[in-house]
């Protein structure tokens, strides 16, 4: 089984208390909902930096496919870290004018970097990963070593020494 997790996953932990926690006057409801709405929002940052990838085991191999929508394979890195994971990063830009004055009426593009997690499986083998992007998709494709031959029962015959 492939866990997968975000770079940041634990950041939303990090959620600080609101302002009128602090505050005698204020009620739980007002508490709770404060709490809710910084909880959703850090979710939802967190959520936003990911990239979206779809994880296939197939008979020979694990394929990840991620969406990458605008991005030059010189701005994506996939790589292997402690023999044992397999991370998509990269760093998505804005494309802003320098010379003009800039006023955003909204803004739902993410910039920024980001980076995914994948824990490979033991069958993973490493020397053989291979990436391609094609249309703003990443396929990651990481083959399955073969699983170890069975070994045959054999019948010795020992020798007893007198």
């Amino acid at each position: 089984m492939i866990h997968y997790e975000h770079a940041n996953s634990d950041d939303f932990m990090h959620t600080k208390a609101p302002q009128s926690y602090a505050d005698d006057n204020c009620n739980d409801n007002e508490i709770a909902h404060e709490f809710i709405h910084a909880y959703i929002q850090e979710v939802h940052r967190i959520a936003m930096a990911g990239i979206p990838v779809d994880v296939k085991e197939l008979a020979n191999c694990y394929l990840f496919v991620a969406e990458i929508p605008g991005l030059k394979n010189t701005d994506v890195k996939v790589q292997v870290e402690n023999d044992s994971i397999l991370k998509i990063s990269g760093d998505r830009k804005r494309e802003d004018c320098e010379d003009c004055e800039v006023k955003y009426i909204r803004v739902e593009r993410q910039s920024g970097r980001f980076a995914r997690k994948f824990n490979l499986p033991a069958n993973a083998d490493l020397e053989k990963i291979s990436a391609a992007c094609q249309d703003g998709i990443l396929s990651v494709v990481v083959p399955k070593n073969p699983p170890p031959e069975q070994r045959k029962p054999k019948n010795l015959d020992i020798k007893i020494a007198t």
